[in-house]
């Protein structure tokens, strides 16, 4: 019933793990949402905070390299190496290279494993963190590349995905530093991530609403999705910005000194219910 507003089937990936199938898509966001929900949750009742900071330090520093890999990649195979075309680009079906397509299904699992965001936050007994928007920031974040891969996933979207990737890299790096307590003062720059993050959104918004007025091959369907869950991310970071630095209530050292992990990236503030929260391994 679905499929007659979504594109064609991607024939580059049939046969790949869960690409196309609703079924599997959602048995994966809903064992996500019942283990950060209901069942670790529980199992923390009565127990005391785990202490990970060795662990998302070391988490957090992977997932720089890992975005500093794939944006590379992705880059080499497109705009730089692969004679994209900066202002629109419409899929590569027929072309035979799947070298794009292969590295966007590959960044799916480490969007995947980027759950453990929210994991941390409950094993931490930080559950205000565990809200709405960083899990449905976590959701969105699997779904557009699961998405992509089921109905075609090079083309235009590369252009957003280096610019998250870099974000990325930016926003992991700082986590990692900020969990250092003799870094945190020089840390002051949080606010200047969450612009960056809005102008991210601005970014995406804009380019990928081109193949709606310009026809160059990408599916109307697809960059209307993509539009539509970037200004879900715009609307709640421009939210979060104005609560947190417009009514004074942060400061940098406060920032610095209680981070954890959770966000949009969208990703990618991180603590969306905690104003203050910065540090990833505290």
């Amino acid at each position: 019933m679905i499929a007659q507003y979504l594109p064609p089937r991607d024939p580059r990936t049939i046969g790949w793990f869960s690409a196309g199938d609703w079924v599997t898509f959602l048995l994966i966001i809903l064992s996500y949402v019942c283990l950060v929900k209901v069942v670790l949750p529980r199992y923390m009742t009565g127990r005391k905070e785990f202490n990970l900071r060795g662990i998302i330090r070391l988490y957090n520093l992977t997932l720089v390299f890992l975005n500093v890999y794939f944006c590379y990649n992705v880059a080499i195979h497109s705009y730089i190496g692969g004679g994209y075309s900066i202002f629109c680009e419409g899929l590569h079906v027929k072309s035979g290279d799947i070298s794009i397509v292969q590295l966007h299904y590959q960044y799916m699992f480490v969007r995947i494993v980027e759950f453990l965001d929210t994991v941390f936050f409950v094993l931490r007994k930080k559950f205000n963190q565990a809200s709405l928007l960083n899990i449905s920031h976590h959701c969105i974040a699997v779904f557009l590349p699961w998405y992509g891969m089921s109905y075609g996933i090079d083309g235009q979207i590369c252009l957003l995905s280096m610019v998250n990737m870099t974000v990325h890299v930016i926003m992991y790096s700082y986590y990692f530093l900020a969990s250092f307590p003799s870094l945190r003062l020089y840390l002051y720059w949080k606010r200047y991530l969450t612009l960056l993050q809005i102008a991210q959104f601005v970014i995406i918004i804009a380019h990928m609403s081109i193949p709606l007025f310009y026809e160059c091959g990408f599916p109307f369907q697809t960059a209307l999705i993509i539009i539509l869950m970037y200004i879900y991310f715009f609307v709640m970071f421009i939210k979060f910005y104005g609560s947190t630095y417009q009514t004074g209530i942060s400061t940098a050292s406060r920032q610095g000194s209680r981070r954890a992990q959770s966000p949009p990236s969208e990703i990618i503030f991180r603590g969306s219910t905690n104003k203050d929260s910065c540090a990833k391994g505290d």
